[in-house]
């Protein structure tokens, strides 16, 4: 098997570990409040920048136009949280991560509206098979019932991500990885850091939950910090062996709602009050084929 094959397994894995630690610390720690939540990781990610900076410090050669652009990346992609740890606290990680996969369609319409750039008959029909997909993974057969809530959060989120993404074809431009990772996190923790400051209850709980748990809530933070870490890194590493470049986007994407459900699913076993357990039934199979039809739609779209 080829090197960069190998490596583009790595962060779709990673990524997916960090959206099943969302869900655990989400719904086990701060069930009541997404602002705690999203403030411990701004927070953490504040105690990360000076090691990203002593390993690099060339971080700060760059534009401040480009460093302000990233920053506000940061601080929409967190704002795009919100509705997904929502979504996670009231449904499980493998119903809401595939729908990730729209995230490509609302990229293509900002694309268009703001670009100006053409939408081919191709990529409407790629996009068509992404949307019935992802209706698909939302859909009850039993009920007949979409479930309208998760899908309304996850759509948020997509398109705020999407937003972020453009964002980032701007302010990214002829940048290493390390640089843009450095500038978005930037914004990750100023995002914490007006949390802590200026909400008294999210504050309040984000100290008493690190105390309460005895640093546990801060150690399991710093280990979806360094997953995230390594996921950005290993795909860096993938994108400069890979032969094509799209194509690689692709097998992440599309890899990341499969691990996502398998995953779920284990921790199901161990974990279920937080996590639903894996069992071969409708529900497991419609959401692999939903997912195998998105993957095929994200596909179409190279």
């Amino acid at each position: 098997m080829e090197l960069w094959l190998l490596a583009a397994f790595l962060p779709p894995l990673l990524f997916s570990v960090n959206n099943i630690i969302d869900q655990f610390v989400s719904r086990d720690y701060f069930a009541d409040s997404v602002r705690a939540f999203l403030c411990l990781g701004g927070m953490v990610n504040l105690a990360v920048l000076p090691f990203i900076y002593l390993f690099n410090p060339d971080v700060f050669h760059i534009e401040y136009g480009q460093a302000l652009l990233l920053i506000i990346g940061g601080l929409i992609y967190m704002c795009a949280c919100f509705p997904y740890i929502k979504a996670l606290q009231s449904d499980d990680a493998s119903h809401a991560i595939p729908l990730f996969q729209i995230v490509p369609l609302f990229v293509l319409a900002l694309g268009w509206i703001t670009l100006g750039e053409t939408l081919t008959t191709k990529q409407l029909i790629a996009g068509a098979i992404i949307f019935l997909g992802s209706v698909g993974i939302v859909w009850d057969f039993s009920t007949h019932i979409v479930k309208g809530r998760l899908y309304v959060l996850m759509a948020l989120s997509s398109f705020l991500f999407a937003v972020y993404v453009t964002l980032m074809r701007f302010g990214a431009v002829e940048l290493d990885w390390i640089t843009t990772l450095f500038w978005i996190m930037a914004g990750w923790s100023l995002f914490g850091l007006i949390l802590f400051c200026f909400w008294t209850n999210t504050r309040q709980m984000v100290l008493q939950t690190i105390k309460e748990s005895k640093g546990k809530v801060l150690g399991i933070s710093c280990i979806q910090e360094g997953a995230d870490i390594l996921g950005a890194a290993s795909l860096a590493f993938a994108m400069v062996l890979a032969p094509s470049a799209a194509l690689l986007i692709v097998i992440v994407n599309g890899l990341q709602p499969l691990f996502a459900i398998l995953l779920s699913g284990v921790c199901g076993l161990f974990f279920p009050r937080l996590f639903t357990p894996i069992k071969l039934n409708r529900d497991l199979i419609q959401k692999l084929i939903c997912s195998f039809i998105m993957f095929y739609g994200m596909y179409l779209l190279i």
